[in-house]
């Protein structure tokens, strides 16, 4: 036997109708689902057929469990398990939505039960709505706990050589498709969904420093022992600074670098020089790593933009040869003018500051610093003189610093960096910014 197409059929019935007019009456038409839900919706396993819109939402309210703190979905990654309460995401039965979705099937006369015997069955899923910006929240805080920062390629110094070490990805939560995982309902007896992971790629990449197989420079300063606040500084500076890449022709503000310097920032409170007299604030002990960076920068050939000399002596480096920086009035600034790359290496090890810069030396030059010290009426005294105050001591001191540059072919030119001026001390400082 053949069988009739279902569209035919449609047609046929449909027609049917339409002639009889109306020789059938109102109640043959309706029928026994007139006003309520015909066959073939489902809410989960319940069947909504032959329900009134209102009843039905009578039967969807005990389909959701009476007690939900106990409902939780559970986030697993990273070997660790988050339980998270369907309270704390705002979490509410999606029973409106079903109603409303059921009652588009009601019984609209003969054509919508045959619309509704042609058509396919609708299911729809109960569960809870929640607050997607809720769960991002709690997504971020697992984040932060579980999340692998990436390693930057860096250079350093093994046995005298330059030595790459190479740069690794990091991991982060996939927030956005966390989320999408859960989908938009979670479900009536709780749930779970693994953490999906996305790649913190790093800044610093193995084949922007393969080019820089130079040391340029190095400059170590001393730190004085038991200044612990003040040395605690110094080495949280210095790791703002290490792992710096100067693209060609960039300026480098170490302001800009470490940023502020007060308690939020981790910095603590230690001697500085201020106003010709040693005060604590925030931050004292950060010139140091300027005036290191600023001798190398001068012994790797790197144009000095900005600097400032302290307005007394420091113990740490010769007259004349010391940067200070303050917040957003004082800045050190170093151009990169190599038409290369340019990476600082930066950090404390025992008591000694080193900063270390390399890059990409065309030719082998000979670059020194030295530095000119005379008092007030003009008589020269050696660079590492005490100045300290006394009966026929100097009011002030004259300190003019030159670079010199030895070419391979023997050409030798020398250059006025600075020339500052210092007030001689009542006691040789052991604490300073």
């Amino acid at each position: 036997m053949r069988y009739l197409p279902k569209a035919l059929v449609l047609a046929a019935l449909v027609s049917l109708q339409v002639a009889a007019g109306t020789a059938l009456s109102a109640g043959t038409v309706a029928g026994v689902y007139s006003g309520r839900i015909v066959p073939g919706v489902y809410i989960g396993d319940l069947s909504a057929a032959g329900l009134s819109p209102g009843s039905l939402r009578q039967r969807v309210a005990g389909v959701f469990p009476a007690d939900t703190s106990r409902v939780n979905l559970v986030i697993d990654g990273a070997g660790k398990t988050w339980t998270v309460p369907y309270a704390s995401l705002g979490a509410t039965p999606n029973a409106d939505a079903l109603v409303h979705s059921a009652a588009a099937r009601l019984d609209s006369g003969f054509s919508g039960r045959i619309l509704s015997w042609l058509g396919r069955p609708l299911h729809l899923q109960p569960g809870f709505l929640y607050r997607s910006d809720l769960l991002a929240a709690r997504l971020a805080d697992i984040d932060r706990s579980v999340a692998v920062a990436p390693q930057n390629a860096a250079l350093t110094l093994v046995a005298g050589h330059v030595t790459l070490v190479p740069a690794k990805d990091g991991r982060r939560v996939d927030i956005a498709a966390t989320t999408a995982a859960v989908g938009s309902l979670l479900p009536l007896a709780g749930g779970s969904v693994p953490l999906v992971w996305t790649t913190a790629p790093p800044a610093i990449v193995d084949s922007q420093l393969t080019p820089l197989q130079d040391l340029l420079a190095v400059y170590v300063t001393r730190l004085e022992p038991g200044q612990t606040d003040r040395n605690h500084n110094v080495a949280l500076a210095a790791r703002l600074l290490d792992g710096t890449l100067l693209p060609p022709g960039t300026v480098l503000s170490l302001n800009g670098r470490l940023g502020p310097r007060s308690a939020a920032d981790g910095f603590r409170p230690a001697p500085a020089i201020v106003n010709d007299a040693l005060v604590d604030e925030d931050g004292g002990g950060v010139c140091q790593i300027a005036t290191t960076l600023y001798n190398a920068a001068l012994l790797a050939g790197l144009r000095i933009e900005e600097r400032h000399p302290h307005s007394l002596p420091v113990p740490y480096v010769p007259l004349g040869l010391d940067a200070t920086v303050d917040w957003n009035d004082l800045d050190l600034k170093v151009a990169n003018d190599t038409g290369y790359p340019v990476y600082l290496a930066a950090g404390v090890r025992g008591n000694q500051l080193t900063v270390e810069i390399f890059g990409h030396r065309s030719a082998p030059e000979q670059i020194s610093v030295f530095t000119k010290v005379t008092t007030d009426n003009g008589s020269p005294i050696p660079p590492q003189a005490d100045l300290v105050q006394g009966p026929g001591g100097p009011d002030t001191v004259s300190v003019a610093v030159y670079r010199r540059v030895v070419r391979p072919d023997g050409r030798t030119t020398t250059e006025l960096v600075s020339e500052d001026y210092y007030h001689p001390v009542k006691n040789q400082p052991e604490k300073e910014k």
